[in-house]
């Protein structure tokens, strides 16, 4: 069984863009994108956690 751990912080990230238009969670969201632009470090974090790689390492680290 696959976690779903990630996919439901996606959501709750998203939820909260959505609600708040241009406000908080959206700043926060385009820092990070900013961020990501010039740091390789962060971008490859940023894409593990939202894939299934993510999920699952952290699964393996728990068991």
């Amino acid at each position: 069984m696959l976690d779903r751990t990630g996919e439901r912080r996606q959501t709750i990230e998203n939820m909260e863009i959505m609600r708040g238009g241009q406000g908080e969670a959206h700043g926060r969201r385009r820092e990070t994108m900013r961020v990501m632009l010039t740091d390789d470090e962060a971008r490859r974090e940023y894409l593990l956690r939202r894939s299934a790689i993510g999920s699952l390492r952290e699964a393996a680290a728990i068991a």
